[in-house]
């Protein structure tokens, strides 16, 4: 997953410091009408406080669901205690997943 930030603040990957509550890459699993069934999958921090104009690419974890099917991941960042990206305008990313076991 490669994620920019296109802000000007710069994004810390530690826990609450002084710049402020962490940001993290996780995911909604969804159903394909779109319906949410996990809201908050795991948390994969940033390797490193991320500034503004730059850019990093690093491994997503991710947890299956249990039943075998069709689903839309969604990846989103969030700021811990305060939100997802998505829900303050920024894009996340979609992508159709086949679920077998």
């Amino acid at each position: 997953m490669t994620v920019a930030n296109q802000s000007d603040q710069v994004w810390p990957a530690a826990a609450w410091n002084a710049s402020g509550p962490v940001v993290n890459l996780a995911y909604h699993w969804r159903a394909l009408d779109d319906s949410v069934l996990v809201n908050d999958g795991l948390r994969t921090p940033l390797p490193f406080d991320l500034g503004p104009e730059r850019s990093v690419a690093f491994r997503a974890s991710v947890a299956l669901p249990e039943t075998p099917g069709r689903y839309l991941l969604e990846f989103d960042l969030v700021q811990e205690g305060v939100g997802w990206f998505a829900a303050h305008g920024s894009p996340s990313a979609r992508i159709v997943v086949e679920v077998s076991r």
